[in-house]
C-alpha cells in the first residue's frame, strides 16, 4: 500500500464547509472511480489553516497511472483553482507496518 500526503493551503475566505464540498467532488467523482484508490481523507493543522489530503493507493505504479487522468479531470482543476499552488507538498510513502 502506498500512502500520498497532499500539503497545501487555501485563501483566507475560503470556509472549511467550501472546501469540503469541492474535496467531496474530487472524491467522489474521481477517485472512488479508479481501481487503485483505496481510501481518503482531509484533515487541517491545528496551529494554521493548511490542509493535508491523506489518501491511500494500492500501488505507486497505479497512482503514476492515474496520474495525467486526474490532472485533467474538471474535479481536479476546480480543486486547484482554490488552493495556494506555492503551498502544494506532495509526497509518497510505503506501509510499514499497521496496529
Amino acid at each position: 500500500m502506498i500512502t500520498e500526503l497532499v500539503n497545501f493551503s487555501v485563501s483566507e475566505s475560503m470556509t472549511d464547509d467550501q472546501l469540503k464540498l469541492i474535496a467531496d467532488k474530487l472524491i467522489s467523482n474521481f477517485w472512488t472511480k479508479q481501481d487503485v484508490f483505496i481510501d481518503a481523507k482531509l484533515v487541517k493543522n491545528v496551529k494554521d489553516s493548511s490542509f493535508c489530503f491523506i489518501y491511500n493507493f494500492q500501488s505507486l505504479d497505479g497512482v503514476t497511472a492515474v496520474g495525467d487522468k486526474m490532472r485533467s479531470s474538471n474535479e481536479f482543476i476546480e480543486f486547484m483553482q482554490l488552493i495556494d499552488p506555492a503551498s502544494i507538498e506532495v509526497t509518497f510513502h510505503n506501509q510499514l507496518k499497521t496496529w
